[in-house]
């Protein structure tokens, strides 16, 4: 694993994170008025391209319309139409259904940019993909998007193949790898010169320094298996997925996981978190403004932050992990199968990307939320590696078979964590999750693993 030490004292830090913001919006689309702004009367010589998104940024119609103008000075008979789609407050509606029902009344799209998977419905990108509503892109294809790294278009495959072309900007700025901030006025540099990112090393790091009201002396910011992000094994609906042996396990079996819980169990018994500390989901109302000596989050710490908490002289030692890239489907595009324009809607995409002038024409937001590059941005892939399971993702609709076991895994994290009797905790979960059917979960995971691996797919 690369390390990167960072003296964070001079240059901000930007904070991590591949959320994108969702407004508030009264649900899904209405077919009856314009998706945009500058939708006007086209010409019978004119070809229009729906282009359907999840989510459009706030002054979208300009920018839109500066395309269209600069596609028209070209001497262009092409003209692009956003429209916006949304499942509001529906939680039972899917993106594709959005896209279905809005095909059925006004006809197909020509793109579609998959917008982010709901919380409730994670995985349904892959199943839409796995529909057939996509064309599988073409080696030619791919070729043509010179900008999108090699690692990308692995990590966005669906069994084995290309079917939308990843977002080059989502997610690949500013949010490689985890990261432990050490407070040089309780850790010396000296003292992690030999740092390799465990964190059972935090308890030696951490002999000596007493917590109090005014210091924290172990700020721990991650959700349940977030560890995995950042080594070659994954997490996927609260199981454990072992990079050693390719396979889905209960985690409260597994080695590596019961090592890091205990680790966290020794620290958190120790009073190094003492602070209302939830291990199974991080929350808004964890969030500290005490002093630190050791801070273990996904994402580097804002320089502004920093100097409120710490103030000016502080000295900060930045330790970062690689994050291991998986499935890079959200705010990808795809040209679907019954798309009227399909060649013309092809090329628009690579001009999009291999042109400055005209996709500079779409102002930051726009670009990210459509998935095309931002040139303002530096793409850095220096921190990121693609993980064995990279393209696989377990259908919602298994999820949701198993809600129960898969609740259970994630809530049972924190019980373990602050347990008195570490082994007799380990063994009464075990027995509840086996009483619950994970051995039934296990085994259909393992099967949706071994379809996606299967060498047909490769």
């Amino acid at each position: 694993m690369k390390k990167i030490f960072i003296l964070t004292a001079a240059a901000a830090l930007l904070m991590s994170g591949c959320d994108s913001g969702s407004s508030e919006i009264s649900g899904g689309f209405d077919s009856e008025k314009p998706s945009t702004e500058n939708s006007t009367d086209i010409s019978s010589d004119i070809t229009l391209i729906k282009w359907g998104v999840d989510e459009l940024s706030n002054g979208h119609e300009a920018y839109m319309a500066k395309l269209n103008e600069q596609l028209s000075a070209e001497g262009k008979n092409i003209r692009v139409e956003l429209v916006e789609m949304s499942k509001g407050m529906d939680h039972e509606m899917t993106f594709s259904k959005l896209v279905n029902d809005y095909e059925k009344e006004n006809g197909s799209f020509d793109i579609v940019t998959y917008g982010s998977d709901w919380e409730d419905k994670k995985g349904a990108v892959n199943v839409f993909i796995e529909s057939g509503y996509f064309i599988e892109l073409s080696g030619e294809d791919i070729a043509q998007f010179t900008d999108i790294p090699e690692i990308c278009w692995n990590a966005a495959k669906v069994n084995g193949k290309n079917y939308t072309v990843p977002a080059l900007n989502f997610g690949l700025n500013g949010n490689a790898g985890l990261y432990f901030h050490f407070n040089e006025k309780y850790i010396p540099e000296d003292k992690i010169k030999r740092f390799a990112g465990t964190f059972t090393e935090l308890e030696e790091l951490l002999k000596g320094i007493t917590p109090s009201e005014d210091l924290t002396t172990l700020e721990f910011q991650l959700d349940y298996l977030d560890f995995t992000k950042y080594t070659p094994a994954s997490v996927m609906g609260g199981l454990y997925l072992s990079d050693k042996t390719m396979t889905a396990v209960n985690p409260y079996e597994s080695e590596e996981v019961i090592e890091y819980a205990r680790t966290l169990n020794h620290l958190y018994k120790a009073g190094h978190t003492n602070y209302d500390i939830d291990f199974s989901v991080w929350g808004d109302n964890e969030w500290l403004d005490t002093d630190f000596a050791i801070s273990v989050c996904n994402g580097k710490i804002d320089e502004g932050e920093l100097n409120e908490r710490l103030g000016k002289d502080y000295r900060v030692l930045t330790y970062s992990q690689p994050y291991y890239m998986e499935n890079r489907l959200l705010y990808s595009t795809g040209i679907p199968v019954g798309a009227a324009h399909p060649s013309e809607a092809m090329e628009l995409l690579k001009r999009l990307h291999a042109d400055e002038e005209l996709s500079g024409l779409l102002s930051e937001n726009e670009r990210y939320a459509i998935g095309l590059p931002s040139g303002s941005v530096p793409i850095d892939t220096g921190e990121i590696k693609l993980s064995p399971f990279a393209g696989f993702q377990l259908k919602y609709t298994d999820i949701e078979k198993f809600a129960e076991v898969s609740s259970l895994c994630i809530n049972s994290f924190d019980k373990l964590c602050k347990a008195d009797d570490f082994d007799k905790t380990l063994s009464d979960i075990n027995a509840e999750l086996k009483e619950t059917g994970i051995d039934d979960y296990v085994t259909l995971v393992n099967k949706r693993l071994e379809e996606s691996n299967a060498a047909s797919n490769q």
